[in-house]
């Protein structure tokens, strides 16, 4: 299955509302059965808030392993990508301590 973030996200991929929102999408179409591709179209995000909210803290609830496995990001920029890996460092970090925020702090 494929979703597109543009349109979960039409107007605006900024704030942690944004991200929550694609993340809920993203949680609706969980399967064990079938990856789903989130499909960023190339589209520039630069915002931690919204990667964060979006993907990282999925961590949190179902680990790297599962998340990895599962969501497979297609065209995610490359500043983007490395904007995303920082907050999956910072919430592995959170998990190993046996943190729970759901994206917030």
């Amino acid at each position: 299955m494929r979703i597109r973030v543009c349109e979960i996200c039409p107007d605006s991929r900024v704030t942690r509302q944004d991200g929550a929102r694609l993340r809920e999408t993203i949680v609706r179409s969980w399967s064990a059965e079938e990856p789903l591709d989130i499909d960023f179209e190339g589209k520039t995000i630069a915002s931690v808030s919204f990667l964060d909210e979006a993907i990282a803290v999925l961590i949190l609830d179902h680990g790297p392993e599962v998340v990895r496995s599962r969501l497979h990001l297609v065209d995610l920029t490359d500043g983007d990508r490395r904007v995303l890996n920082q907050q999956v460092a910072h919430r592995l970090q959170q998990r190993s301590e046996g943190l729970r925020s759901a994206g917030t702090e």
